[in-house]
């Protein structure tokens, strides 16, 4: 195994220069969402939070007996409820709002870190290619030098052999 180059499960390999790039890329994109997850689970919280307490005030409101809900009424304590009741709602959405922003973030960064690594992998392969193609064109010019080298040679052996006889007789 060659020290100098990073051995993948598939029998690719990825030089350390390659490597380089892509641990760069991947410690990036760690750093910059390493709290995004702490964030959405706080998120996350908040939004069981006010959804807990939007729930009890809605028991509370439908377990009203006909003269407390009259009673409640007049005196504008049903109304403060329900304006609770809304304001926790409008919460708990932006709260919802919010962690899909985070999470999408978190995703489209993700895309662009898959994107950037096949980006390099395919400038990659590319080099390796137009290399390979540069080294069969090579190898074939040599054979061609050789079969002439070959033939010159076998011509004049042929031609030195053909003389030697001549002057043996």
């Amino acid at each position: 195994m060659n020290s100098s180059i990073l051995n993948i499960e598939d029998g690719l390999t990825i030089a350390p220069d390659e490597k380089a790039v892509i641990d760069k890329i991947v410690d990036a994109v760690i750093e910059r969402y390493k709290y995004n997850s702490k964030a959405i689970v706080q998120l996350a919280l908040e939004n069981v939070v006010t959804l807990t307490a939007s729930e009890s005030r809605i028991k509370e409101l439908t377990a009203q007996g006909f003269l407390a809900r009259a009673v409640n009424k007049v005196i504008g304590k049903n109304q403060r409820l329900r304006d609770l009741i809304t304001a926790d709602l409008v919460g708990a959405q932006y709260t919802a709002v919010r962690m899909l922003q985070r999470i999408t973030e978190q995703n489209m960064l993700n895309l662009k870190l898959t994107a950037a690594i096949t980006n390099r992998l395919t400038d990659s392969y590319s080099q390796i290619g137009s290399s390979i193609l540069e080294l069969e064109s090579r190898v074939a010019r040599l054979e061609q030098l050789a079969a002439a080298k070959n033939g010159n040679l076998i011509g004049n052996l042929d031609a030195a052999g053909v003389a030697n006889k001549m002057q043996k007789k």
